[in-house]
């Protein structure tokens, strides 16, 4: 019988007269659902025949014009073209099997296309199965179907990833991580730490900032998050760009210079996922990649911020061959002309309100610098930019640490 068809399809008209047909104008021109019935069809209405020439022109049409509109604003996408793209060519097989004599169903063979073909660029296995069961309703063909898929998947595997891969590798707003790091990978990274690959040039925010500074920060970058830090750099938080915007949207009819700070403590998430500068990069990524973060700390014995990352850093590094171990040691090098150029971890600028902050007087750790002397507002008061400070927003507190190419190695003042 008929696969998914209340009977033989009837393929004249189109552009020929009633008592004439075309059968490229017909596979061509009329609806994809029509389409994809009549090919899966035994017979045509009125002894109407599917030619071999004729379906491997459509099959060619098809994949040129699809190649050429994927990506664009036409809404044509891949699937309905590989279906019937895929059912062209196994209709041509079962044609050529019918032509040397077999008694063959050429519906079934052009199923059997449309399903290696959606495999092939997709890589789907079981839901592709459970789709073409839907469109035949018959349990006869599901052990060809899924010999079929699976074949043309590790076959497609072969050759490279799916089509869909690739234009989300494409994309540099899309990063995806792989479940787990492959060996090559292991052997690259195992000898890392956090601390070597992670980035150092972080701006970070205060407790306590003026809806001015937050406004002037959210507009010079577009980072997602913020580290939060106490006086001293260490990290207490971290803050979404989401909730700063929310909070400056409360207070856009407040006149400039009223309102008080913005309380950025009160914000953020208090307890953000940190890793210890000396965890290796393999462990970091595990976690990162099971726990579905966005952001990673990175802190020192003190719980200092000596950096972060983000799923940009581990896409990074997670690039395969001789790519991923130029990407490697491009951001180690970008990592230690980082840390050179003597500015690592940016806060906003510091106000004049009330006593002056100073470094404290118990001991610091040798080697560590920590926020520059400046002043620190106490809740409730209502600053005023310092004028040498406020033409440089986003720049001045800065923490320093050092770095060691060897995995032992402790950041300097952090032993």
């Amino acid at each position: 019988g008929d696969l998914g068809t209340d009977g033989p399809p009837d393929i004249g008209g189109i552009i020929c007269p009633e008592d004439e047909y075309s059968d490229i104008a017909f596979v061509l021109l009329t609806s994809k659902e029509q389409a994809i019935k009549t090919l899966f069809s035994e017979h045509m209405a009125r002894g109407a025949v599917l030619s071999i020439p004729s379906l491997g022109i459509c099959y060619v049409i098809i994949f040129c014009t699809t190649i050429v509109t994927f990506g664009s604003a036409i809404p044509v996408g891949l699937f309905i073209p590989n279906i019937i793209g895929g059912a062209c060519l196994g209709r041509m097989m079962g044609q050529l099997m019918l032509d040397a004599g077999a008694a063959v169903h050429p519906g079934v063979y052009a199923l059997m296309g449309a399903a290696g073909a959606l495999g092939g660029f997709s890589r789907m296995t079981i839901s592709l199965a459970v789709i073409f069961m839907e469109i035949t309703n018959n349990m006869y063909l599901l052990l060809p179907l899924m010999l079929v898929i699976m074949w043309s998947k590790t076959l497609a595997d072969r050759f490279g990833p799916s089509v869909y891969d690739i234009v989300l590798e494409a994309n540099p707003d899309i990063h995806l991580l792989e479940d787990s790091l492959h060996e090559d990978h292991h052997l690259v990274l195992e000898g890392l730490t956090t601390h070597d690959v992670c980035t150092a040039e972080v701006v970070v925010l205060r407790a306590f900032e003026s809806p001015e500074q937050v406004m002037k920060l959210l507009v010079q970058t577009s980072f997602a998050g913020y580290p939060v830090v106490d006086r001293e750099g260490r990290l207490i938080g971290l803050v979404s760009r989401a909730r700063l915007v929310a909070a400056l949207a409360r207070r856009k009819n407040d006149p400039p210079g009223v309102g008080g700070l913005i309380s950025v403590a009160r914000l953020a998430d208090v307890a953000p996922e940190v890793t210890n500068w000396k965890a290796p990069v393999p462990r970091a990524y595990s976690h990162f990649r099971a726990t579905g973060l966005q952001h990673l700390c990175v802190v020192d014995d003190q719980h200092f911020l000596l950096g972060i990352l983000t799923r940009t850093d581990f896409a990074r590094l997670c690039r395969s061959g001789a790519e991923g171990v130029e990407e490697v040691r491009a951001l180690i090098n970008r990592k230690c002309a980082a840390l050179a150029a003597g500015v690592t971890v940016q806060g906003s600028p510091k106000f004049a309100s009330g006593q002056a902050w100073r470094p404290p007087q118990q001991a610091t750790p040798p080697g560590h610098v920590p926020w520059k002397a400046g002043s620190f507002p106490s809740e409730g008061s209502t600053p005023t930019p310092m004028a040498d400070e406020a033409a440089a927003p986003c720049q001045g507190a800065a923490m320093e640490s050092g770095y060691s190419e060897s995995s032992g190695a402790s950041p300097a003042g952090h032993a």
